[in-house]
């Protein structure tokens, strides 16, 4: 799971749930982009991608080279 901060769109509110998102993981490790598969609202997807671009992957290795992949994201709020 991605340790996310509590976006202000969730102050007063209660927003709470799980969400998921793939991300592009490019053969250097970095965030290419993203597909949001479901959030416990809308709102609170951008705080989850703005914390998820910024990240370091190891790359995916076929054959011993680096190669793009899409990985699952698993992210709660409380």
């Amino acid at each position: 799971k991605a340790l996310v901060r509590d976006p202000a769109e969730r102050k007063g509110k209660n927003l709470n749930g799980t969400g998921y998102l793939q991300g592009l993981i490019d053969k250097d490790g970095y965030y290419k982009r993203h597909l949001l598969r479901d959030s416990p609202d809308p709102a609170l997807a951008p705080a989850v991608v703005d914390q998820v671009k910024y990240l370091y992957y190891t790359p995916a290795r076929k054959d011993g080279k680096p190669v793009k992949v899409w990985v699952n994201f698993e992210y709660e709020f409380k």
